[in-house]
């Protein structure tokens, strides 16, 4: 009934004047004719002329205008006022003075105004796309009643934001025409293009010069990220897209401005939305954006034009974003024994500098190639590998070359597999629709998934990093990768902190601008997020002023120095950092470096220059990669050591293969150019080459200086066949110490005189490793680990449960996985042994740091064994 009411009274006027019908006490004909003849100049008092009349009521003046009005006179020239003009109330002023407050614009103002801009370009709504299911709960006539929608996620066209963007920053871009850069002269060009990092020149003519500059001040560079929020209590996606800062594209701010105050960086690298999407955290619903994504990304093979005609072209350089985004846009598992995406990195090796430090940096086009080299990954699903049969398993791996017996068990084939994937689980997932085509073919060819998020990732981590806090286990691979992205590319560039604060803009439009019905929330949202970006860009501003003047009062940075005692201690450490930073190594000592007593000084304070006149050359994402660039250093840092004095005492030689060639003394090459020696002994080796380096037996003298008996330990060189006598420590010993000899080519052991004057007998050393009297277990795993540390009760407990495994291999039961755990778990606690044990090992160990290493390595590939099963 109430609706019905509202519906008969909709449209109706509000009236003061009485109906005809009606009975009328005063005289309507004599006040009509009194105000027809009113004289214009003077002024109508509408409640006077009522009260002459004796109109009833407090309205009476609004009764006899309402009358007047009804029967043809213009009220507004009774009043002197223009036609049709409008009283409006009195306007609202500051208190205490006369200054008037602005009125705020109508509903409909504000809906014209939003009209006038979609038309024009300046905003956009987006178009549907990526439709999804949803039920929609409504309550009618006392029932619940469920009725299915679709509701649809909102994209703006790449090629809208492309123009916005470039609307935005065309005042800012060099934007030379044809003419401008064809009179540019040969040194005018290779100044240019110096002043950009651009160094591969020397052999350009001038109109490849010229080409050259026009392709770099015509082509932008673009980021995108995405990542999930809840938003009234729905799932939201949020992509976005924004431009990199180039110098070679765009003004620097001193070129721009003399005095320019504004933060030209932040101003062109402000991120647009480019998809906003209802959808879970889960792959499916962020998959059934994939197609929408992909018909964006070809249409950057058609430039833009600038008013002046002029074509820009854009390239997808990187994505940014968090770690289940980067998971999820690599095509990698999420959690498991594989955390990083781009190096493949093991999570139980992270703590290990050294090792996180010499992996490589893996492309997405190498991803590719192992995924479609069998049968499975070639099909278009998120987890092409999941669930497979063993005879499946058998021919994925044949296809991929592989072949295993037929008894071979189907977790033995899953490990397999896994090994081969080293993590991926998927093609890069922009290609999932189809994994056979080529990344150039949606233009992706140059995409880099970057692994580190400046600030997200790294809060409070370099702390961790130096107390080597065990639970931060991921800090040393973040770091490793982002000293690797910012060789390459500013991190303020790839900080997307501005992009993580849409969230909390458009929860503030969703809660406070629309009616929460999902239908109509998304081009609020998406209207509105572009409409208050200016004003979230002037309090950000603010903000970053604020940050600047107090990092402006903070102390100088000191220059960098690394003890001696250090670089021995964590000796495969430092040369892995060595080989990191070989560029600066390359011009010798005193450039970048230099060698004190104690340590050595790396001149990388505040008070340094950036670059020198001696190198390196400063690196751009235009025309470096990473992956690339890893190998330079490797190859780099091989020359530098035959030719270059470094900062370290010893360095080793690798092949290939990952096998330690060779050890180098630096002090002796330094003075007599010799000092090689030589190892054969390899890094990666497995259990039965580390067994079989161990020595039937070893006689360990008494740690009291009474012993008499020599300890014998293994040489470090095949080629001596005797051990080497050298003086011992406790000079009251009357038998001599056996240790390696350091002489490849001697066949006799070198006898050392005492450094006790008072003993006058060679003296007996206790043994530098640990007791250990024979091949005691019935398992390879635990005579090594008993080699490095000794024999315990521990090693003794994971003998047994490894016998107990094999006797149990290929039955499925309880207690078979009980038997797996507790072995997992006592390998993890012997590993951290075997780890502290090769810690304490020094230079002069070779031998037995290598054992470590291997054994290391073997105690990994066990556990992430275990982990798959």
């Amino acid at each position: 009934m109430k609706n019905e009411r509202a519906n008969s009274n909709a449209g109706k006027k509000k009236t003061h004047s009485p109906s005809m019908e009606e009975n009328v006490t005063w005289d309507t004909t004599a006040a009509l004719n009194e105000l027809k003849n009113w004289s214009e100049d003077k002024k109508i008092n509408w409640s006077q002329v009522a009260r002459q009349y004796n109109i009833p009521g407090k309205n009476r003046g609004q009764v006899l205008k309402e009358f007047a009005r009804k029967n043809g006179l213009d009220t507004y020239a009774l009043d002197g006022l223009a036609e049709n003009r409008r009283t409006r109330a009195k306007k609202l002023k500051m208190p205490g003075n006369e200054i008037s407050m602005p009125c705020t614009s109508t509903t409909q103002m504000v809906k014209e105004k939003w009209a006038a801009d979609i038309e024009d370009g300046t905003y956009s709504i987006g178009i549907d796309c990526a439709p999804k299911e949803m039920t929609v709960v409504t309550c009618r006539d006392g029932e619940v009643v469920e009725q299915p929608v679709a509701i649809y996620s909102r994209k703006v066209p790449m090629n809208e934001i492309r123009q916005r963007l470039l609307k935005n920053q065309e005042k800012y871009m060099r934007l030379q025409t044809d003419e401008q850069v064809d009179a540019l002269s040969k040194d005018e060009a290779i100044k240019f293009l110096k002043q950009n990092q651009e160094h591969q020149f020397a052999d350009m003519e001038i109109t490849e010069l010229r080409a050259k500059v026009k392709s770099l001040q015509r082509n932008r560079h673009l980021v995108m990220w995405h990542d999930h929020g809840t938003i009234l209590g729905q799932g939201y996606i949020f992509i976005t897209v924004k431009v990199i800062y180039d110098t070679s594209v765009f003004f620097r701010k001193d070129e721009y401005s003399l005095n320019c105050t504004l933060n030209l960086q932040g101003t062109i690298e402000k991120p647009e939305v480019h998809v906003i999407g209802i959808a879970s955290s889960s792959h499916e619903d962020q998959a059934a954006l994939i197609p929408e994504r992909v018909s964006c990304l070809r249409t950057l093979n058609s430039p833009i034009m600038t008013t002046a005609g002029i074509p820009i072209n854009d390239t997808v350089r990187f994505f940014a974003g968090d770690g289940p985004a980067r998971n999820f846009e690599r095509g990698v598992q999420q959690g498991g024994t594989i955390r990083c995406g781009a190096c493949g990195i093991q999570t139980s090796m992270t703590s290990d500098i050294a090792h996180a430090l010499t992996l490589k940096w893996r492309t997405l086009q190498e991803q590719q190639d192992i995924i479609i080299a069998g049968k499975f990954g070639k099909m278009s699903t998120l987890k092409p590998f999941e669930n497979l049969r063993k005879a499946e398993l058998e021919l994925e791996l044949a296809q991929r070359g592989i072949t295993f017996p037929k008894k071979t068990n189907k977790i033995e084939l899953e490990a397999n597999l896994l090994g081969l994937l080293s993590g991926f689980v998927r093609v890069p997932t922009l290609l999932l629709k189809d994994p056979c085509q080529t990344l150039q073919s949606i233009n992706m060819d140059k995409y880099t998934i970057l692994e580190c998020e400046p600030l997200h990732d790294l809060k409070g981590h370099i702390h961790n990093l130096f107390v080597e806090v065990e639970e931060h286990f991921d800090t040393c691979v973040k770091t490793d990768h982002a000293a690797q992205q910012y060789e390459v590319v500013c991190l303020k560039s790839i900080n997307t902190e501005n992009e993580e604060r849409i969230f909390e803009t458009a929860k503030r439009i969703a809660s406070t601008t629309s009616n929460r019905k999902p239908e109509q929330v998304l081009p609020n949202m998406l209207l509105r997020l572009q409409a208050g970006a200016q004003k979230d860009r002037n309090a950000l501003e603010e903000q970053n002023n604020s940050i600047r003047i107090a990092a402006a009062h903070l102390p100088c940075v000191e220059n960098t120095v690394i003890s001696k005692d250090m670089t021995r201690k964590y000796a495969f450490s430092w040369q892995a950092h060595l080989n990191r930073i070989a560029p600066y190594l390359e011009p010798g000592e005193g450039f970048w470096w230099r060698e004190e007593k104690e340590g050595y000084e790396f001149f990388d304070g505040s008070d340094q220059p950036d670059i020198k006149v001696c190198g390196p050359t400063l690196l751009h994402f235009r025309n470096t990669f990473i992956e690339k660039l890893d190998l330079e250093k490797q190859k780099l840092f091989q020359k530098l050591v035959a030719s270059t004095n470094l900062p370290a005492e010893t360095i080793r030689i690798y092949d290939d293969s990952g096998y330690c060639t060779s050890v180098i003394d630096r002090d002796n090459f330094q003075h007599t150019n010799s000092g090689l020696c030589t190892s054969t002994t390899p890094i990666n080796v497995s259990l039965t080459e580390v067994e079989s380096s161990i020595p039937a037996v070893v006689h360990v003298p008494s740690q009291h200086p009474q012993s008499s008996q020599p300890a014998v330990v293994p040489s470090q060189h095949p080629q001596s066949s005797q051990p080497a006598v050298v003086p011992s420590q406790h000079p009251q010993s009357s038998q001599p110490a056996v240790v390696p000899s350091q002489h490849p080519q001697s066949s006799q052991p070198a006898v050392v005189p005492s450094q006790h004057p008072q003993s006058s007998q060679p003296a007996v050393v206790p043994s530098q490793h640990p007791q250990f009297t024979e091949n005691k277990y019935k398992t390879k795993t635990a005579n090594a680990i008993a080699y490095v540390i000794g024999q315990t009760d521990e090693i003794n407990s994971l003998d047994n449960l490894r016998i107990n495994i094999k006797k149990m291999k290929g039955k499925k039961s309880g207690q078979l996985t009980e038997l797996t755990r507790k072995y997992q778990h006592l390998l993890a606690f012997l590993k951290k042994k075997v780890q502290k044990r090769s810690d304490e090992l020094d230079t002069s160990e070779l031998h037995m740091k290598n054992m470590a290493m291997k054994v290391l390595l073997e105690i990994e590939q066990q556990l992430h064994a275990c982990e798959n099963k």
